[in-house]
C-alpha cells in the first residue's frame, strides 16, 4: 500500500482550503443527503477554486447537456481536468470541481497547479455556497468512477491520515459505522462508507478515511448501545496514510 499524495488543496490556505467533516466521502449525513462521492470544501461565494495538479481541461462549462453526476444540471457549473501522468496502476487520473459561481478556463486549455479556476458558487443541486471536489480514475464521466479525494491530497504539515476497513467476525465490509477518534485535545468522527456507489482505494482498498489529524496518540472506538465494540490506540504519523483494520464480532 502506497501513499500517493500527488494533489494540492483546490482552495488557497487564506479560506477554508480542508475537508467539511460532516459530510465526507462515502457519507450520506446521517441519512439526509445522496451517498456523497467527493468532499466538500465550505467557502464564500466567489472564493477562487484552484487547480490542484497540472494538466488539461477536458471541460469547463454546465452540466445541463453532458452527464457527469447522476443526473443533468446535477452539478451546475464545473470544471473538469486530466492530469498529467497516470495512476500506480497506469489508469487516467481526473479531478472535478462543482458547483461553481463562474469559470475562468475553457475546455482544451492547459493549466498548472494553483491556477485559477474558477469561483466557489451553489449552482446545480447544492445547498449553499461551497466547492464539490472529487477524484475519478479511468473515466471522467462516470459517477462510479470516483475515489476518495482524502487519500490524494497532499496532507498538511505534521498532520497524517487514518484510513482502513471495518469488518464483522466473517470479513465482511461493514456499512456506516461510526468510529471515533480521539486525541488529548481533539474528538472526529469518521463513517465507514454507505455505499457500493463508491470506490475503495485501488492500492489500499479501504472503507473508512478520516484526513488532517494533527500527529499525535488516539483512541479509536466503535460502540453500540453504551458497549464498546472495539477499542485500540495508534499513533498517526504525518504526511502519511496510517492504516487500521477493525474487525467487529457478531
Amino acid at each position: 500500500m502506497d501513499d500517493h499524495y500527488v494533489l494540492e488543496r483546490p482552495i488557497a490556505a487564506d479560506a477554508t482550503n480542508w475537508v467539511d467533516r460532516t459530510y465526507p466521502y462515502g457519507s450520506t449525513g446521517g441519512n439526509r443527503f445522496p451517498l456523497h462521492h467527493g468532499v466538500e470544501f465550505v467557502n464564500a461565494r466567489n472564493t477562487e477554486v484552484l487547480a490542484a495538479a497540472s494538466g488539461s481541461v477536458i471541460f469547463a462549462g454546465d452540466d445541463s447537456a453532458r452527464q457527469f453526476g447522476p443526473s443533468t444540471r446535477y452539478y451546475g457549473n464545473l470544471v473538469v481536468l486530466q492530469h498529467d501522468g497516470q495512476t500506480q496502476q497506469g489508469q487516467a487520473l481526473f479531478t472535478l470541481y462543482a458547483h461553481l459561481e463562474s469559470l475562468v478556463v475553457a475546455t482544451g486549455e492547459q493549466v498548472r497547479a494553483g491556477d485559477v479556476l474558477g469561483q466557489v458558487g451553489d449552482s446545480g443541486i447544492a445547498s449553499g455556497p461551497h466547492l464539490h471536489f472529487e477524484v475519478r480514475v479511468g473515466d471522467p464521466d462516470s459517477y462510479a468512477a470516483t475515489r476518495n479525494p482524502e487519500l490524494w491530497l497532499r496532507p498538511f504539515r505534521n498532520f497524517g491520515t487514518l484510513a482502513g476497513r471495518v469488518r464483522d467476525g466473517a470479513g465482511n465490509l461493514l456499512p456506516e459505522v461510526t468510529i471515533s477518534v480521539r486525541s488529548t485535545d481533539l474528538l472526529r468522527y469518521a463513517w465507514s462508507y454507505a455505499g457500493d456507489s463508491v470506490n475503495g482505494d485501488d492500492g489500499f482498498g479501504e472503507n473508512f478515511v478520516l484526513g488532517d489529524l494533527p500527529a499525535n496518540y488516539y483512541e479509536i472506538t466503535v460502540g453500540e448501545s453504551g458497549h464498546v465494540l472495539f477499542r485500540k490506540t495508534i499513533y498517526i504519523w504525518p504526511r502519511r496514510t496510517n492504516w487500521l483494520e477493525i474487525q467487529l464480532e457478531s
